[in-house]
């Protein structure tokens, strides 16, 4: 007799960094997933703490999301003044595939009036608890941040750039997170190279809603060494090295 374990499904939620507002704004934070192919993913509840000095949680909504048609809709419920959870399930099939905002949550700044009218203030937005198909899914988590101006001072936003960052941890063993930023809506393909230039293995072949995304890469069946990594879009490419070190 013999019993074969199935390998594990691992996904990642992220929350960018790089959302900014200035007092009074309504700011949506998306939270990102990566590729959901072959996970079967039918719920989600996670719960993020913010500062309540900073922020107040407004809203929770899936309009433009992965899962905006055939599921129920986002249910937020605050946790005390500083901490949020979020919950939703679908109504029929999973999702299928594709990586992008699973949920965009609304906060509204309260910081910056009055004698802050020309100070900055900034809250982590931290995953307190969280599963994927009532823990079915191992996921990770990468924490988010909201910037927020006093009311007379005018926040730079994202500008729209590409980029692909150097991976982290690095070098690692045998996880590690690509993170990349495109510009506009655009079909991209971030392919993994061991030394020999052979594909190893296409972590995103999809099209992609202008913004930053982070991809959970698992080395578990690789050999040590130099893998390169490649970001590639239509109007740009880039090329990563790595170390796997076990």
């Amino acid at each position: 007799t013999l019993f074969v374990q199935g390998a594990p499904k691992i996904s990642t939620l992220t929350i960018p960094r790089d959302n900014v507002g200035r007092f009074g704004d309504k700011i949506q934070v998306p939270v990102y997933i990566d590729e959901t192919i072959g996970k079967g993913i039918r719920s989600y509840r996670f719960r993020i703490r913010f500062d309540d000095n900073v922020v107040r949680f407004y809203d929770a909504y899936s309009k433009g999301t992965l899962t905006e048609y055939g599921w129920i809709t986002p249910r937020a419920s605050l946790v005390g003044r500083s901490e949020v959870e979020v919950f939703d399930e679908t109504t029929g099939s999973p999702l299928s595939k594709g990586s992008g905002p699973l949920v965009y949550l609304t906060f509204e700044a309260v910081f910056g009036d009055g004698s802050n009218s020309l100070k900055i203030a900034q809250s982590e937005l931290i995953f307190t608890d969280w599963n994927i198909n009532e823990g079915e899914v191992y996921t990770f988590v990468e924490n988010g941040l909201l910037t927020v101006s006093g009311e007379c001072i005018i926040p730079l936003g994202s500008t729209g750039t590409y980029d692909l960052e150097q991976n982290q941890p690095n070098p690692f063993n045998p996880n590690t997170t690509i993170r990349f930023s495109i510009a506009e809506d655009t079909h991209v393909r971030l392919v993994v190279y061991d030394a020999l230039g052979r594909e190893v293995q296409t972590l995103v072949d999809s099209f992609k809603k202008g913004g930053a995304y982070a991809v959970r890469f698992d080395a578990g069946e690789l050999p040590s060494g130099i893998y390169f990594y490649k970001l590639e879009t239509r109007a740009y490419t880039k090329v990563m090295k790595m170390i796997l070190a076990r």
